[in-house]
This record gives C-alpha cells, structure tokens and sequence, in this order.
C-alpha cells in the first residue's frame, strides 16, 4: 500500500496539458458563524443547502458512510493587512520566495512533522525563507527565527500569510487546500499517514493541478526545493488559478460553491 501511495505521488513524466476545470455552483454551506475565521471548524455544523432540482439527486446517499464536499469560501477576506507587512516580518524581500507552512492536526501527528521538517527548513537556501505555524494555541504568536525558518506557534490571521507567500506546504485538510485555492496559490501537499481522506484531497488537487504531493516518509530539502521552483516557475499554474478565480464565485449564496465531489462507501 504504501509503495502505490509513493508512485502515485511521485512525479514521472511530464503530464500532458490539462484542459481547463469549470465549476459550477449546486447550493450553499449554512451554519451560524457570520464572520470569517481561520480557527475552530472543527466544532461548527454546517447544512449543505442544494438546489431543489437537485433532490433526487440525493437518492440513496444514506446508503454511504462518507462524502467528500468541495466548496468555494467565498467570504475570505480580500482586504487583509499589506503582503509586504509579512514578507518583511519573514524576512523576504520581493525577490525571495516565501513559503507558508501551516501544520495542522492532532498533537501527536503534528510532532513528528515538525521535528522532520524544522531542520530542512532552517537550512533552506537564503532567497528561500519559510514561515512556520505550528498550530499550538498554547505557545503564542511570537515569532522566533532560525536560518530561513520563522515558526509562530499560533497564527492568529492566517490570510495575511496565504496572500503574501508564494507556495504553502500543508496537511490534506480541506480547509488550507481549498482556502489556498482561494488566494491562488500553488501547493506542496503531505497528507497524515494513514490518513484515507487526506490522501484522497491531496491525490485530487494534484489532478486538477493546483498541487504537488508527497509522503511524509519522502520529504527532504533537495525534493522541497525542486517542487518549489517547478511551483513558481511553471506559469500553467499562474494561469490555471487566474481562470479559476475569474469565475465569480464572489456574491452571496448563489456564487458559493458547496459541489459534492465523490462519494466513499
């Protein structure tokens, strides 16, 4: 199992040009929070609202254990603080790129992660310079710097960093895939092992070309690096995000995208 999920993520051959992803809206996402927020999904209910021509549609669904939702937040903030704030506090200059890693999850699987990838970082080159949240509502928001790494325990605003990096390395989560999506910005994707669901979302992104993945057990500099430089330099991944966030998805419930996306018995 574990040597498939490796080919799978693996890159290969060069793939062939992609056509162009079109997405069309089939309801809303209702629960009561009324305010964009970066934290604390995980206890909020939501009711997926689609369209009532859609109902038979549904036929059957109780049938399966799981479903997967794509959906569009469009109430993102588009006025957050400068990118150059950020980039500054990084210590990026304009020319540099800034990667924004946002480890998320569960303690126990979140440590191992950052103990892997605290070192690589710290030794990236200096026109590389990442920033860091571990996730830790505990350990603050203050920054401490080593090397090319600035880790900050607890991002309290999460979008400033999305807008001003240039590539995000995250979880399989849907929340960071989708919000990175939002921003335009290309990902480097490490699903939790043993983690179905992640892997699901990172094998998708990666298909619909908004990302690359690997396994955690495969992350080195050298690989960090390369993924990096094919994510900036590649200008299909510049002109994928444009088309996709052309699309409108910007004016109430009836631009939100709420799209089932697979089923999983």
């Amino acid at each position: 199992m574990l040597d498939r999920l490796r080919r799978l993520f693996s890159r290969g051959a060069e793939p062939p040009p992609l056509a162009d992803v079109t997405l069309r809206p089939i309801g809303s996402v209702r629960n009561r929070i009324k305010e964009p927020m970066s934290e604390g999904w995980a206890e909020v209910t939501s009711q997926i609202v689609l369209r009532p021509e859609l109902a038979e549609a549904l036929l059957g669904l109780d049938g399966y254990s799981h479903i997967y939702v794509l959906f569009w937040p469009h109430q993102i903030p588009e006025e957050v603080r400068g990118s150059e704030e950020v980039r500054a506090e990084a210590g990026a200059s304009e020319k540099d790129k800034l990667i924004y890693a946002a480890i998320s999850g569960p303690r126990q699987e979140k440590i191992p992660l950052v103990r892997i990838l605290k070192p690589i970082f710290e030794g990236f080159p200096e026109d590389v310079k990442v920033v860091m949240s571990t996730g830790d509502p505990e350990g603050g928001s203050e920054p401490v710097t080593s090397g090319s790494l600035t880790v900050i325990p607890w991002v309290e605003d999460r979008y400033r960093y999305l807008k001003a990096a240039d590539v995000i390395i995250c979880r399989g989560g849907h929340n960071t895939i989708m919000q990175s999506i939002c921003y335009g910005k290309p990902s480097i994707i490490i699903p939790t092992p043993n983690h179905t669901e992640q892997y699901a979302n990172a094998r998708r992104a990666k298909e619909l070309g908004f990302a690359e993945a690997i396994h955690q057990d495969d992350v080195g500099g050298e690989r960090f690096l390369g993924l990096i430089g094919m994510l900036t330099s590649n200008p299909e991944y510049e002109d994928r995000f444009r088309k996709i966030n052309a699309m409108g998805f910007t004016d109430g419930i009836e631009n939100t995208l709420a799209a089932i996306s697979g089923l999983i018995r």
